[in-house]
């Protein structure tokens, strides 16, 4: 796929809003989030998408009891969350793993951690979804 054939920026994968995955309780969906993402990419991977300095703030906010997230980093986890579910949906955890920590062409060869981390949002969200529409069409 070509630049010129890049996804939508808008579509069905729910990456507009986030938040829309976590229903009435975002606090306690938000540590389920971390919890999840803490599984499938680890605590480290997990503390640099949130902007925090090291994996034991991932392994405290995955407690029920853990310590409150900042808004603007439950947001990207949230986000992180979702493209996880695309990439690993389309193409498997292990792949979505190397996915998130590879170089991307889609990023300009940045990482997909980093660049959530840096907030650019909406270029991973159209990563992800050339992976997803790539992977369906051959």
């Amino acid at each position: 796929m070509s630049a010129s054939e890049a996804p939508r920026r808008s579509d069905a994968y729910g990456l507009d809003d986030p938040f829309s995955t976590l229903g009435d309780s975002r606090d306690a969906g938000v540590r389920e989030i971390v919890r999840r993402l803490n599984g499938s990419l680890g605590a480290t991977l997990v503390a640099a998408l949130a902007g925090a300095s090291n994996a034991t703030a991932a392994r405290e906010w995955a407690r029920d009891d853990g310590p409150g997230i900042e808004p603007e980093a439950a947001k990207r986890l949230c986000f992180a969350h979702v493209v996880w579910r695309i990439v690993a949906d389309a193409e498997g955890a292990q792949v979505a793993r190397a996915w998130f920590i590879g170089a991307n062409p889609w990023l300009h060869d940045d990482t997909a951690v980093n660049a959530i981390r840096v907030g650019r949002l909406e270029d991973v969200a159209m990563a992800a979804r050339a992976l997803a529409e790539d992977s369906h069409s051959g």
